[in-house]
């Protein structure tokens, strides 16, 4: 397996991260080795027919236009979506419709009437338009290691799962910072604002796609009770990753000294990713919280109101039988491809989060690049819908880390969010005893709004100056 840009492919029993900082393409058959002479050559000529690819694609539309996924370094990743009709993909058409209008009249089965006949042509050239669209206009979907979108892009196999993940890395620092991205969104929405994390907290920085997003391996789901019930696409599964991920890259947080309210590690959840990074800190152990800050960025963890009490009752399982799922993973990615594969679908969505420029959307379109990227998406969905939350008694569990193992916990929510209210995280911050950062002028995603805010707002919770 080749993976290229800033990456390695870590295999069971090795853990020794690349500490080169322009990492070079690495070929791994079962152990990490240097490049030999026969990957190189494969290498290179894998180069060659991306080469020709790009020069195509470049040709065709401009590496400016908004339906390619380039890269910074000027290379195109691939196109977004269908290819739109070209004058021979129309000649085709009308050449089809010609065949099947004669094969019509031969059978006796064109209409007498000139209304009838008309009608009966354009049914006949919607259906040739659709069928060459399929399969002339398709999207050409890759595996992840041909779309790796950055040189700072790694893969690992961590518990069975082909892992994409990003690393900012920083010499000489003993605290680590893990990233949980929301639904929908992918390792690439911390991007922006990964070189203020690390350097306002003096720290490394990991940002990693969850199962079911990004450029992460969609591993089969069987429509079993007991498929379900082990089903890798849980926000427990970005736990177990994050705890790998540390372990490839080192411990430096735990050798970190324990000074006052410093802090060596941190998990930070947006939205959704709140609960996986939370999963994380509670899997812990008691003198590792007390070095923990769990940053928690307008978390989808829903805090009673006033005047009730936190459940302490395991809610019902709230999932029909495991056969009626079925209709999720089969419409919902046909719809995810006629919504994803529109641009406009992600400039109105991300407006409603925000704002975005080209540059974050694109981003965001690129995980519809790789194979299986809807069917991944409709079994996370799946996954969701099946048995008990995950967040179940989770706040609980919380405030019994805090009081006990003095796990740090830091909320942070924009003031203009329209997709988490506000007033969630009041509750939630009153409930967990923990410290609020209200985000003036940012949305549901304040890390991709106002990187700079956002960071140092942090940094005075984990012992930095700012």
């Amino acid at each position: 397996m080749v993976a290229w840009g800033c990456t390695r492919v870590h295999l069971s029993g090795f853990f020794n991260p690349c500490h080169s900082t322009s990492c070079r393409p690495r070929f791994c058959t079962g152990v990490n080795l240097p490049h030999q002479r026969q990957s190189q050559q494969q290498s290179e000529r894998k180069q060659k027919q991306s080469q020709k690819e790009q020069k195509m694609l470049q040709q065709q539309s401009g590496t400016n236009h908004p339906e390619l996924a380039v890269r910074d370094d000027g290379t195109v990743a691939g196109r977004f979506g269908y290819r739109p009709f070209s004058a021979v993909d129309w000649t085709l058409t009308v050449g089809l419709v010609i065949l099947m209008a004669m094969g019509s009249r031969m059978l006796g089965i064109l209409p007498s009437g000139s209304w009838g006949r008309i009608f009966y042509l354009l049914m006949l050239a919607a259906s040739g338009a659709a069928t060459l669209r399929q399969i002339r206009c398709r999207p050409q979907l890759q595996p992840a290691r041909h779309a790796l979108p950055l040189r700072n892009s790694c893969l690992a196999r961590v518990d069975g799962i082909l892992v994409h993940y990003l690393v900012r890395r920083r010499w000489n620092v003993r605290r680590q910072a893990v990233c949980f991205h929301g639904f929908g969104a992918s390792a690439l929405s911390w991007e922006r604002s990964w070189n203020e994390l690390s350097a306002k907290l003096n720290s490394e920085v990991i940002a990693f796609d969850a199962p079911g997003f990004g450029l992460t391996e969609r591993p089969p789901l069987p429509l079993t009770q007991a498929g379900l019930d082990a089903s890798q696409y849980r926000c427990e599964t970005s736990a177990r990753i994050a705890q790998q991920l540390l372990s490839i890259h080192g411990q430096q947080w735990r050798s970190a000294p324990k000074s006052g309210n410093e802090r060596s590690l941190l998990l930070l959840g947006h939205s959704l990713g709140a609960i996986g990074a939370s999963l994380a800190a509670l899997c812990l152990q008691a003198e590792d919280q007390a070095r923990a800050l769990l940053v928690l960025e307008s978390p989808a963890i829903f805090a009673p109101r006033a005047g009730s009490q936190v459940q302490t009752r395991t809610p019902p399982r709230l999932s029909p039988p495991a056969w009626r799922l079925s209709p999720i993973l089969m419409v919902l990615p046909w719809l995810l491809r006629r919504l994803v594969y529109n641009r406009r679908f992600w400039e109105k969505g991300l407006a409603a989060a925000g704002g975005a420029d080209a540059r974050l959307v694109m981003h965001y379109q690129w995980p519809s690049l790789v194979e299986g990227w809807d069917k991944g998406l409709a079994r996370f969905v799946a996954s969701r819908l099946h048995g008990q939350p995950e967040e179940a008694g989770i706040i609980e569990r919380l405030q019994e880390a805090v009081r006990t193992n003095g796990l740090g916990i830091l909320l942070l929510h924009g003031e203009r969010d329209r997709i988490i209210p506000l007033e969630n995280s009041i509750r939630l911050a009153d409930t967990l005893n923990a410290n609020l950062v209200r985000m003036k002028n940012c949305g549901h995603v304040p890390h991709e709004q106002d990187p700079v805010a956002f960071a140092a707002n942090i940094a005075p919770f984990v012992g930095e100056g700012g």
